[in-house]
């Protein structure tokens, strides 16, 4: 924990603009996120009417995509392909 600590207090010192956001809140409520994080990066107040506030809008209704999907493994399961 206290490596944890350390790493983000390194963070906090440094003499850049940092914007801070929760996975979680981006999973759960990325329409209210993701143009935050906007605002930050291109260092504007309002991106409403912009063709990035409409991409995002277009994204969000969409949906993420799960291109990761987690293969059912089992222990030793190819063994079959090894020799002794």
């Amino acid at each position: 924990m206290t490596v944890w600590r350390d790493f983000h207090d390194a963070w906090m010192k440094q003499p850049c603009p940092i914007h801070i956001l929760r996975y979680e809140d981006l999973v759960e409520r990325p329409g209210l996120v993701i143009p935050e994080l906007m605002k930050f990066v291109f260092g504007v107040d309002d991106i409403s009417g912009t063709r990035l506030e409409s991409y995002i809008n277009i994204a969000v209704a969409e949906g993420a995509q799960r291109t990761y999907k987690p293969r059912q493994g089992k222990a030793n399961a190819n063994m079959e392909f090894y020799s002794q």
